[in-house]
């Protein structure tokens, strides 16, 4: 799956001058249909991202993107500790 922002121009401003501030995108999220042992794959930066939520699935944007403006994510089916190790990102 190919994450990469559109139209956010108007998000930048003298409080954000990148992308890739976690602040900028506040509680914005992308919702994914995965088991809860699953996770993502970023073949961009080398993480890798836990689905969260109960109920609906999701990976925070902020998360996404802190590293580089856009990500490039394939799903891992065995729990994202094991498939990334040191590599996993847990939203704060």
């Amino acid at each position: 799956m190919a994450v990469v922002p559109r139209l956010c121009a108007t998000l930048l401003d003298e409080n954000f001058s990148t992308l890739c501030d976690e602040k900028l995108w506040g509680d914005t999220r992308l919702e994914v249909r995965l088991p809860p042992s699953s996770c993502y794959h970023n073949v961009l930066t080398g993480e890798c991202f836990p689905a969260q939520g109960e109920g609906g699935w999701f990976l925070p944007l902020g998360n996404l993107l802190q590293r580089f403006p856009v990500a490039l994510l394939l799903k891992e089916l065995s729990s994202c500790r094991a498939a990334c190790g040191a590599n996993s990102r847990l939203s704060g």
